[in-house]
């Protein structure tokens, strides 16, 4: 599954909890590493960083 793909589905994931997004991220970046899309695995961990410090700083 490629980074598109996810975004694309970033709504189906906008009502779980922090833990959940950071999984999901996590599961979809190892699934990368798999299928050898070192890039892809990378842009995922990248994105699922940044969305949680964005999420944080939001909302405190």
């Amino acid at each position: 599954m490629g980074v598109a793909e996810i975004l694309i589905d970033y709504d189906s994931y906008s009502t779980e909890t922090d833990e959940n997004y950071l999984s999901c991220y996590v599961y979809f970046a190892l699934c990368d590493l798999m299928e050898h899309h070192l890039v892809n695995a990378i842009l995922m961990i990248i994105i699922g960083q940044t969305f949680l410090m964005i999420k944080c700083k939001i909302s405190f």
